[in-house]
Order: structure tokens, then C-alpha cells, then sequence
């Protein structure tokens, strides 16, 4: 939307709006949404399970215990990798922490 005024003394602004508005109307954003990946993959599983859930109700079809046993062990390998990353970036992250603390004492020092 462009406000333009039509007396000949508004010209020059009239003209300026126009290319603005040209401008602004060629203009195109792509929403993404931001998160964190480990969520996301946690969001995936979920869509998973939903999925498979459906699966066995619309089929009556009953997962061999073996099956389960293999998904559960599957699952629980998955969590314990993601649990050691979230771990390891802790600790990095306090390793960087104590990095820091470390070196603002010792530019206090030096002052």
C-alpha cells in the first residue's frame, strides 16, 4: 500500500513512494523455524510412533515381541548417544566457562 498524492509539487515524492513500493512489493521471506536439532529428532520419533500406532490399528496387525524388543534396544541406543552428546557439550561448554573466569581474573590481575 503506497499513500501518493496527485498535485504537481508532490511529484518528487510521489515518484520516490512508487519506487519504495516497487521495492517492498519484490520483497519475499521464507519462515524457518528455529530449533534445537536433538528436539527435532525427538519430534520425528513421536511422528514416528504416531505413524506405526495408526498402522496397527487400521491393519489388527500385532508387532512380533522380537520386533518390539529390537525398536525398544533400537530407541534406548539412540537416547543414550543423544544423552552423551548433550553431556559432552556440557562439559565443553564448562570447560569454556572456566576458561573465561580464568582469563578475566587474570586481565583483573594484570590491572
Amino acid at each position: 500500500i503506497a499513500n501518493i498524492g496527485p498535485a504537481d509539487y508532490n511529484f518528487d515524492e510521489t515518484i520516490s513512494t512508487l519506487r519504495y513500493a516497487n521495492r517492498a512489493k519484490n520483497i519475499k521471506n521464507k519462515a524457518k523455524i528455529n530449533e534445537d536439532p536433538k528436539d527435532a529428532l525427538l519430534r520425528e520419533f513421536q511422528k514416528e510412533i504416531e505413524k506405526l500406532k495408526a498402522q496397527l490399528g487400521d491393519e489388527g496387525h500385532a508387532i512380533p515381541p522380537e520386533k518390539i524388543a529390537e525398536m525398544k534396544a533400537k530407541i534406548e541406543a539412540e537416547k543414550l548417544q543423544l544423552q552423551e552428546k548433550k553431556d559432552m557439550a556440557e562439559e565443553e561448554k564448562n570447560a569454556v566457562a572456566k576458561e573465561l573466569e580464568k582469563r578475566e581474573k587474570d586481565l583483573m590481575e594484570a590491572e
